[in-house]
Formats: C-alpha cells, structure tokens, sequence
C-alpha cells in the first residue's frame, strides 16, 4: 500500500471511488492495529495520500488536474472517515501505549488541514 500510495498516486484517480473510500476506511483501522508495522504502514500510506492532494491541488498542474479533483471530490464525500482517523490517532496518543508516535504525528497535519 506506500509503494502505492508513494509512486502510483496518478492511478487511483482511474480506480472505482467505492475502491478508494474502502482502502481509506482500511487505513484508518490499520492506524488502531496492535502490530507497529502495520499501524506504521497505514499512517505512512494516509501520509502520501493527504501529502499528494495537498501538493498537486497548490501546483495547479494542469495534467494531474481532473485526477486531483476526482481525489478531493471523494475525500470530502467522505470526510467521516478522516474525522474517525484523527480521533483514532489523538485516543492512541494520549491514552494507548503508542510506540510509534512519530509515525502517528506524520498524517496529522494534512488531516487537520
């Protein structure tokens, strides 16, 4: 899923959007997981994702524009699933033995923003 999410952003814009808000609903479960790679991983993934639309809706690049746009359409569609993240990794910050706060911090900004 990070190689995915690092090197093949421009493809996701082709996949199914029901695809796309399961593999975020997917990461977002993946962040509570007790294994520290995984929740490692999924925040790594949710990282380039959140990094990606940030990046390219400020480029205004005008080839990834329609790609971009699909992205934000269903990220606001589906903004629940960005509200149950954040408080997901605020609840295992403060309350959880979190041994990877680090990578819980990386996604934090772009779902704030």
């Amino acid at each position: 899923m990070d190689v995915v999410t690092q090197d093949h952003m421009t493809m996701l814009g082709n996949v199914d959007p029901n695809v796309i808000v399961y593999m975020l609903s997917t990461l977002s479960e993946g962040i509570a997981s007790v294994d520290v790679t995984i929740s490692t991983a999924c925040c790594s993934s949710l990282d380039n994702i959140i990094s990606f639309l940030f990046r390219k809706t400020r480029q205004k690049d005008s080839g990834e524009a329609m790609i971009v746009e699909k992205l934000r359409d269903i990220v606001e569609s589906q903004n629940n699933v960005f509200q149950q993240t954040i408080a997901s990794i605020v609840h295992i910050i403060l309350f959880e033995e979190c041994k990877n706060q680090w990578s819980m911090s990386r996604p934090m900004l772009g779902l704030v923003l």
